[in-house]
């Protein structure tokens, strides 16, 4: 994504792994689900080695094409309980 030449992911995860985050607080990461780019358990399995040892939770997004969206070929992703998370 553009956004990572300006701010490093490793270096944001470290950042938030800082942070004394109380009993019940914790991050949340949305992570939109895009078939047949991200939508496979060893994906899943990548999301959550990035996050091992944070306090977080993950919100998965199912993308939903709609009417702007056709010149994209992306297709609607496998179900998140499919993924095995």
């Amino acid at each position: 994504m553009p956004v990572t030449r300006k701010w490093k992911i490793a270096a944001l995860l470290d950042a938030l792994r800082s942070i004394p985050f109380g009993k019940r607080e914790y991050v949340t990461f949305e992570y939109v689900l895009l078939g047949g780019v991200n939508d496979q358990p060893q994906h899943a399995r990548e999301v959550l080695a990035l996050l091992a040892g944070m306090k977080a939770k993950v919100n998965l997004i199912v993308w939903n094409p709609g009417p702007a969206s056709t010149s994209v070929s992306l297709r609607r992703p496998m179900s998140p309980s499919s993924i095995g998370c």
